[in-house]
């Protein structure tokens, strides 16, 4: 992974995303309903691990295939749960290919991020994280 100072928008909050979910603890709740921080962090492993899982994720009568998948990478200790997302894509991904991190990542993982930073806290929304290159001076 490349320095922070480098990384781009994508990896700057998986990178925060993941320190958020290390404190917070896997039994935190989260504003996603119904998900503590341990389903949290097993859906971003498994929708970027396990390309199979999309269909229980964009058709729900098939939900039950991500719910399983989800409920088996949640079985793995916390810890290295959150590792293996701080680690990014598997190779065999299609998140890894050139590009897809920024594209399909950067406005998700801001999302989780504020999912997990928010809860319970009181804390404001943040407004001063950019999440595109382009507004991050980045090109």
């Amino acid at each position: 992974m490349r320095s922070t100072a480098q990384e781009g928008p994508a990896r700057r909050e998986r990178r925060l995303l993941a320190d958020a979910l290390d404190a917070a603890g896997p039994d935190a709740p989260t504003l996603c309903e119904g998900w503590d921080a341990r389903d949290l962090t097993a859906h971003l492993v498994i929708r970027e691990g396990r390309p199979d899982a999309a269909v229980g994720i964009l058709l729900p009568p098939l939900a039950f295939y991500e719910r399983r998948l989800r409920d088996r990478a949640a079985d793995v200790p916390f810890g290295r749960l959150v590792d293996r997302f701080r680690q990014g894509p598997p190779k065999y991904s299609p998140f890894a290919l050139p590009g897809m991190e920024e594209n399909a990542n950067a406005v998700e993982f801001f999302v989780h991020h504020e999912d997990v930073r928010r809860t319970g806290t009181g804390a404001e929304p943040a407004t001063s994280r950019p999440i595109s290159r382009k507004s991050s001076g980045g090109g």
